[in-house]
């Protein structure tokens, strides 16, 4: 029995021993391939977001909701009034989107400004 607690000891401690690791050198990147130095089109677009502003009307006082095409995003939620006759939204979403939907009417994203009318 003093025979197996020993070797269950004995090989603890090898496997905890041989498991810290040392002081290991940092690899550091190589100075060449270091973004600063990449070689990319001036022209290039670095922003992945726009701006859009958006100019509700309405004769009607309700909720503003804006969400993704699907429904599962919402951009943005607010209430009109209509004594105010215009509803101003600035909205920042990702630049792939090319249309929303503001309280379920379809709207396309082919400017920075856009007037809805909504009923």
């Amino acid at each position: 029995m003093k025979n197996i607690l020993y070797s269950i000891m004995v090989v603890s401690i090898i496997i905890l021993a041989n498991s810290c690791k040392k002081n290991e050198p940092i690899n550091q990147p190589d100075p060449s391939t270091s973004f600063e130095n990449g070689n990319y089109d001036p022209a290039f677009d670095w922003n992945t977001a726009k701006i859009v502003d958006l100019v509700i009307a309405s004769e009607s006082d309700q909720v503003i909701n804006i969400t993704s095409v699907d429904g599962k995003i919402r951009y943005y939620r607010g209430m009109h009034f209509a004594a105010n006759h215009q509803y101003k939204v600035k909205l920042s979403i990702p630049k792939l989107i090319t249309q929303i939907k503001i309280n379920n009417t379809l709207v396309s994203i082919d400017s920075e400004l856009i007037n809805i009318n909504l009923k």
